[in-house]
């Protein structure tokens, strides 16, 4: 119960309350990787047995010359395969960009976002070659998402999520995990 407890605390948290904005849920699977991020975004990552689930709760904060979208965002995170464990994400500032010359044909958006993250079990994945590897590290998230005029509050995203040590500053950890998948966002 503490545990649900502080995610809902958590999440309350990065979401925020600010006064106006949009609220966007997303739903989004992804495999689990140890390689670095590096390898992770030129493809030459390798895969585990392991994978995530992620539900992600996110709060337009602001919105800078019609075009850049700032939002807070908490996660909740269910691991499985070769590590079983609980996450919780908060990220506090995403910066979505939201116009492309071709956004009348399909929808897009990038977005990026740091924070910290929490797994409430130390992941098997990331103690390889570290058995003392953190609970508690920095967090990235890297989407694109793509949608159309007929269904405006759907969109379809591609994740990485990334946890790691940021640099050293999280008990002198470098790279810790990536997780590369697809998902689905709900604006409302």
């Amino acid at each position: 119960m503490r545990k649900i407890i502080l995610i809902v605390v958590l999440i309350l948290f990065a979401v925020g309350t600010a006064e106006a904005g949009d609220w966007a849920m997303s739903v989004y699977g992804c495999k689990l990787s140890n390689s670095s991020l590096s390898d992770t975004f030129v493809g030459k990552a390798e895969y585990s047995d392991s994978y995530l689930v992620t539900l992600a709760i996110s709060k337009e904060m602001a919105v800078l010359w019609n075009r850049l979208q700032i939002e807070s965002e908490g996660q909740v995170v269910k691991h499985f395969g070769d590590q079983d464990h609980w996450a919780v994400n908060v990220v506090p500032v995403v910066f979505r960009w939201k116009a492309f010359p071709w956004d009348s044909y399909v929808d897009t958006s990038v977005a990026f976002g740091g924070g910290v993250s929490y797994a409430f079990s130390q992941p098997k994945v990331e103690a390889i070659g570290n058995p003392d590897s953190p609970k508690l590290l920095g967090y990235l998230v890297f989407e694109v998402g793509f949608g159309i005029k007929q269904l405006p509050c759907w969109t379809l995203i591609t994740r990485l999520h990334h946890r790691s040590g940021a640099g050293g500053i999280f008990s002198g950890k470098r790279d810790a995990s990536n997780a590369v998948g697809v998902g689905i966002r709900y604006d409302f």
